[in-house]
């Protein structure tokens, strides 16, 4: 009689079921372990094949050199990620001391790393012309500015050269026609004064007398000889009861209250007929009407 024939025929097939149970989990966990070894083995060789096709005995170029590479060469990951940061940021290495502006970097990794590091041509030549400009800064900047002043002083001789002649003697100019090149030829006028004379006299409308000149603050009294009026000279006009009230306004013997006054006036009262109206109506002074008179129309 065999082993399990000794057994009743339903605990054979419970013993049975857990021979194969057995059998199935002991297969499994064999599968597994020979998985996790292999798996390691893998990673292992992985690690291997990343390293082995880098030689620590040979060079690198820091400003191109990969994190596998400097890696190879004894620098922690950290510090090569940083490396490699920092000269995406746009750093260039161009002397190994230049590895120290990374963060993490100390001179001993300097001093281990700078037997095996070939800084490309490019890099150094760039260096070279940056110290050579610093050096020569002082003299290009000499030469610039004795340039400078060579050049400043060609332009104020040609300003001299070209400046108008003075008149030596008294000679009588006219202020209504005069240009800024006559008005400088007179002692005493230079290129401010004259443009001045010939800005209040477009705002006049033109000067009919030469005393005119003496209401310019910049013209002294003794500059007044040098000028003569032409009797023949007209000055512009304007209508005390049609013009606006900008170009009123615009004349150097109107105020701006007295044109508002004159408008108001105008719109309650009509027009001014004379001087003799213009003076009863209170606007303007005596002294203030016989200036104004020369430039007005009723």
């Amino acid at each position: 009689m065999g082993f399990f024939e000794k057994f009743r025929r339903s605990d054979r097939k419970i013993i049975t079921a857990l021979v194969c149970v057995a059998a199935f989990s002991a297969g499994m966990m064999l599968g597994l372990d020979s998985g996790q070894k292999d798996s390691k083995t893998t990673r292992e060789d992985t690690k291997d094949s990343d390293t082995k096709g880098v030689s620590p005995q040979g060079v690198f170029d820091p400003n191109t050199a990969d994190s596998a590479t400097l890696s190879a060469f004894g620098l922690e990951p950290w510090k090569a990620r940083n490396l490699i940061r920092y000269r995406t940021a746009g750093a260039v290495f161009r002397t190994p001391n230049s590895l120290l502006r990374v963060y993490g970097m100390n001179e001993s990794d300097v001093e281990r790393l700078s037997p095996h590091m070939s800084i490309g041509e490019r890099y150094r030549q760039e260096t070279m012309r940056r110290e050579r400009t610093k050096k020569d800064w002082r003299r290009d900047n000499r030469r610039w500015t004795e340039k400078r002043q060579t050049s400043d002083s060609a332009d104020i001789e040609s300003t001299r050269r070209y400046a108008p002649a003075k008149f030596t003697t008294l000679t009588k100019v006219n202020p209504n026609t005069a240009d800024t090149t006559t008005l400088c030829s007179i002692p005493g006028v230079g290129k401010k004064i004259s443009e001045s004379i010939i800005r209040y006299r477009t705002k006049l409308g033109g000067f009919h007398d030469v005393r005119q000149l003496a209401e310019i603050n910049i013209v002294s009294p003794e500059l007044l000889e040098w000028f003569k009026i032409d009797g023949n000279d007209s000055v512009n006009k304007i209508n005390i009861n049609k013009d606006s009230f900008q170009r009123l306004n615009s004349h150097p013997y109107i105020s701006y209250d007295q044109t508002r006054d004159l408008l108001q006036y105008r719109r309650l009262y009509g027009a001014i007929k004379d001087v003799s109206h213009l003076r009863g109506t209170g606007i303007f002074t005596d002294e203030e009407t016989e200036r104004l008179v020369p430039y007005i129309l009723f």
